[in-house]
């Protein structure tokens, strides 16, 4: 695994855990919203964290802490992803993967072998502007097949939109929300919370979560005016067939 750093301690990315939130390198999108721009592709100036360190971690905090969150850039682009986490869970750990579900295959091993205990999916924008927002061609098909695979699995899960104003419209979120399967939820209640950094973005974060939880704070990292941000719980979800590449 190519790992940056990690977060000793978060309360907001792994819901209900006091977690450890560790970051890898590398991604296969191009969103201009990005919140770890640094960390898309390997730079010399890119933090290095060998794995011997992050596992000595964890074991000092062994009792302590619950739960790890793996983030990035991207880490289902790790060939080595699932031994990571198996390595995780060793160590008594619950484990929650953050993704753009760009992965599919790498992301089904994972749930069918009941390795992830929660999942976080960056919905990225509406299905006539995946391409465009992620510069991958082939995001959306990639994206629609992740978000069926959580649908039909039993892990727990949520769906996030991170919307700028610059770049979404209103009618952009209901394109968003259908793409989800029938049957999903929609729960609208709010959820502010202020950015600590003196030039928070003017973004939203709209989350879908099965089952319903809080939110925590994941800001791009754009310069703006001071601006509280808002999340809102949009649900529950249904089942899938991966498309043949």
């Amino acid at each position: 695994m190519r790992l940056a750093h990690y977060e000793p301690l978060s309360l907001t990315d792994f819901p209900g855990r006091l977690a450890t939130t560790v970051f890898t390198v590398g991604c296969n999108f191009a969103c201009p919203y990005c919140h770890n721009p640094e960390l898309v592709t390997v730079r010399e100036d890119t933090p290095q964290l060998t794995e011997e360190t992050f596992f000595a971690f964890l074991e000092r905090r062994r009792g302590k802490l619950n739960g790890v969150c793996i983030t990035g850039g991207e880490p289902t682009l790790h060939a080595d992803l699932a031994g990571f986490v198996e390595r995780i869970r060793a160590l008594g750990y619950a484990v929650k993967l953050d993704t753009n579900g760009s992965n599919p295959e790498v992301l089904g091993h994972l749930l069918e072998t009941s390795s992830l205990d929660y999942v976080a999916m960056d919905v990225k924008a509406p299905p006539s502007g995946y391409s465009e927002m992620t510069g991958n061609p082939y995001a959306l098909v990639l994206a629609e097949a992740s978000i069926r695979l959580l649908a039909e699995s039993n892990t727990v899960h949520e769906y996030r939109t991170t919307v700028l104003p610059l770049l979404f419209a209103e009618i952009d979120i209901d394109n968003i929300i259908s793409m989800l399967p029938p049957g999903s939820l929609c729960h609208p209640e709010l959820h502010r919370y202020q950015d600590p950094r003196p030039e928070p973005c003017p973004c939203q974060r709209f989350c879908v979560r099965r089952p319903r939880s809080h939110c925590g704070p994941h800001a791009p990292a754009l310069p703006s005016p001071p601006h509280q941000h808002t999340k809102r719980h949009l649900g529950s979800v249904s089942p899938f067939t991966p498309p043949v590449a």
